[in-house]
């Protein structure tokens, strides 16, 4: 068996470093800035009654959120490397299919 390769990893920023994530252009927005016109919003705020709302919308609607959507995609830096090291052995093998073979294979999936 050959010795796996070191895969590119992004430096830690949050606590849970371990697992794999999709970079927040993924979902069409930057996240980053949507965080900070919120910060924004709520530094603006004068009214307590407001702030309390907010928060506890916020904690309404994250918690639904976890619940209902879990991440997409989460492995290990292992794992996504091991699955890396297939995927190009696979390519160099030529085990590969055309993009509109895998259309008609998703889309047979889904129409049985």
């Amino acid at each position: 068996m050959t010795k796996s390769k070191k895969h590119p990893q992004q430096p830690a920023e949050e606590p849970d470093s371990s697992c794999f994530r999709e970079p927040a252009a993924a979902y069409g927005a930057d996240i980053n800035e949507l965080k900070v016109e919120l910060m924004q919003q709520i530094i603006e705020m004068e009214n307590p009654q407001w702030l309390k709302k907010l928060l506890s919308f916020s904690k309404t609607l994250h918690k639904e959120t976890e619940e209902e959507t879990p991440a997409p995609c989460r492995f290990t830096v292992e794992e996504m490397n091991t699955l890396l090291d297939r995927a190009e052995a696979d390519i160099k093998a030529g085990n590969t299919i055309s993009a509109n073979e895998m259309d008609e294979r998703v889309l047979n999936k889904y129409l049985q």
